[in-house]
């Protein structure tokens, strides 16, 4: 229940508003005149004011002296049937909400309940907004510890930013053979006949193989076929696409490490650094599903490896002898149908031992 202050010149309409208010058992009292309704303000504060906007009273100026006075009390402006912009005049006079006659029972009583509530839960929040005071005060302090940590934490990170430089200067020689590694796989993205690199792609893998021997660490080799059939019949045009968006293919699926290239119009070679057999046989796994999607034929794989921790291939690696191996593996997995087929695994020679005694 609240203390509703009905501000309305019209006798019929005052009364017919204040039967509507207390039939939702709300007190009510009527004023007809701007000044008995600022003194109702003196004698009692309301919880609920409507004020009318009509020709005969004006509601917006009463709604802005209650405002400068009792800024809690929430005053509801009514406007008339032809009101066409009734928000714009709340809004600049400073009420909380507003109604539009004709007036009807559920729509006055249901505003006037809101608007009650919304002002009892303000004041019921009012010691909270005391205790976030405080707690801001709190938070103020934390943040100029914060801001001390912070400092020190600069420090530190200066510190780590001298040893990061020292880091980036040991890793000169590797970013240098990684720019060389991100050329040769830009030049295997496109066709080597537009590019003219065939033999520089060719060149870099030999090392890579090189490398492999040198340091110590595996390397394979993989020769992928398409279906020799697959452009048999086609336009000139139709095999070049095809080569291109295969060639696309293997860049996207492959590692950034990782180098391939076309070899004749149904073959490419791919090399794969720091890959043992094994891991070799994953990959092919991999580019037989994605060339699937794009070449709509079988595709087969050929794989050869190096791993120098295997005593058999140690010192036994070269560019030649990985390439004749994938392609030998290939032509096997051909004949027996398509799949992928992995080179033999050399064997470990005996050596001749002496016995004394």
């Amino acid at each position: 229940m609240a203390f509703v202050l009905v501000a309305e010149a019209s006798g019929p309409i005052a009364a017919a508003l204040k039967k509507f208010l207390e039939s939702g058992r709300h007190q009510v009292e009527v004023v007809h005149f701007l000044d008995a309704a600022v003194e109702g303000l003196k004698r009692r504060l309301p919880d609920v004011v409507l004020a009318s906007a009509s020709g005969n009273f004006d509601g917006e100026a009463l709604c802005q002296r209650f405002k400068a006075s009792a800024p809690g009390v929430p005053v509801v402006v009514m406007f008339p049937p032809d009101e066409e912009r009734p928000e714009d005049r709340a809004a600049r006079c400073g009420a909380d909400s507003y109604l539009v006659g004709p007036l009807k029972r559920a729509q006055v009583l249901a505003l006037v309940t809101a608007v009650n509530e919304i002002r009892t839960l303000r004041m019921e929040t009012e010691p909270l907004r005391s205790l976030a005071e405080q707690y801001r005060d709190s938070a103020d302090q934390a943040r100029a510890e914060l801001n001390a940590a912070q400092t020190e934490l600069a420090q530190v990170r200066n510190a780590a930013l001298g040893a990061q430089a020292e880091l980036e200067v040991a890793r000169g020689v590797q970013l240098k053979s990684d720019e060389a590694l991100a050329k040769a796989k830009v030049q295997a993205a496109r066709p080597p006949e537009a590019t003219g690199d065939a033999e520089y792609l060719k060149r870099f893998m030999l090392q890579e193989v090189k490398r492999s021997r040198r340091y110590n660490h595996p390397v394979s080799v993989l020769v992928v076929g398409l279906d020799a059939g697959r452009g048999a019949g086609q336009a000139p045009e139709f095999r070049a696409q095809l080569k291109v968006a295969t060639q696309a293919t293997l860049v996207k699926t492959l590692r950034d490490v990782d180098l391939s290239m076309p070899m004749g119009e149904d073959r490419f070679l791919v090399l794969l650094p720091h890959t043992p057999r094994e891991g070799a046989m994953v990959v092919a796994a991999r580019l037989q599903e994605a060339l699937a999607g794009v070449t709509q034929a079988p595709v087969s794989v050929g794989v050869s490896g190096f791993d120098p921790r295997s005593a058999a291939e140690r010192n036994e690696v070269s560019f030649g002898g990985l390439m004749k191996d994938a392609g030998d593996a290939l032509t096997r997995a051909l004949a027996a149908g398509g799949g992928i087929e992995g080179s033999e695994q050399p064997k470990t020679k005996k050596r001749d031992r002496i016995a004394i005694g």
